[in-house]
């Protein structure tokens, strides 16, 4: 019997120890199949580490940023602050639509929605209309004389002489048509129903007669308004309301004619 031949030696040194298993080999891929890869060796995967958390539950970051814990964190639902109601406004509070402020720092207090004071604010709107022509007895509305728009006024500080005044609460400010002149000495000279008079400027403090009241006001002096007289908010505030559709309801004040 004869021995089997030795494969020959390629002069390659055999590196695996005795008794060592040979490594797996990659078989060849089989027709019409997926290809499967084998690694010589596992690969080592680590054991996952184990997160840490503190207390609550939150990963120990001590870059991770935190809110402050609030008051009601450990409080039940029906246990948290509510947004106070407001007060209520309008009807209720004695001014409809208005807001009261702080009694500290307004005696009166009361505000409408534009910020006046309601006592201010029926100075200057015109009263409920009554109509009718004529002067009457005095008649008050909110503890005011009630006038029309178009009264006879009484220019005491200039001879008494009465003109016809309308009572404009529009406007802010009374005035006095009259033609000027103006002298060198820088003073204004005017002529009122035949009388001359003479004024350090175009504005001047002096007191108008109109009903029962005798009335300090500021005067400006125009030239070529429509209105003779015209009194303003500052004349009347405070004293009369007036009546747009009437017109002449005081008696007229005694004075000289001119």
């Amino acid at each position: 019997m004869s021995r089997p031949t030795p494969p020959p030696d390629d002069g390659e040194e055999d590196l695996l120890d005795e008794g060592a298993a040979p490594p797996r080999r990659r078989p060849a891929p089989q027709p019409g199949g997926d290809e499967e890869l084998f690694l010589d060796e596992p690969a080592s995967v680590p054991p996952p580490e184990e997160e840490l958390v503190d207390e609550d539950g939150w990963p120990d970051d001590p870059d991770l940023h935190r809110l402050p814990a609030l008051p009601w964190d450990d409080c039940d639902e029906d246990d948290l602050p509510t947004e106070p109601t407001p007060p209520a406004t309008g009807a209720g509070n004695g001014v409809d639509g208005g807001t009261r402020v702080d009694e500290a720092t307004r005696d009166d207090g009361w505000l409408d929605e534009d910020g006046l004071e309601a006592d201010d604010e029926q100075d200057l709107e015109p009263a409920p209309p009554v109509g009718g022509d004529g002067p009457t007895a005095a008649r008050l509305v909110a503890g005011r004389i009630l006038a029309g728009h178009e009264e006879i006024a009484v220019l005491v500080d200039f001879g008494g002489a009465r003109l016809p005044a309308e009572l404009a609460t529009a406007m802010a400010e009374s005035a006095l048509s009259v033609p000027l002149r103006r002298r060198a000495d820088g003073s204004v000279e005017f002529s009122l129903d035949g009388a001359t008079h003479r004024v350090d400027g175009r504005t001047l403090r002096t007191r108008v007669r109109l009903g029962p009241h005798t009335l300090t006001i500021r005067l400006r002096l125009v030239e070529g308004a429509v209105a003779r007289l015209v009194l303003g908010r500052s004349a009347l505030a405070g004293r009369f309301i007036v009546d747009p559709d009437a017109r002449r309801l005081l008696d007229v004040p005694t004075g000289e004619e001119r």
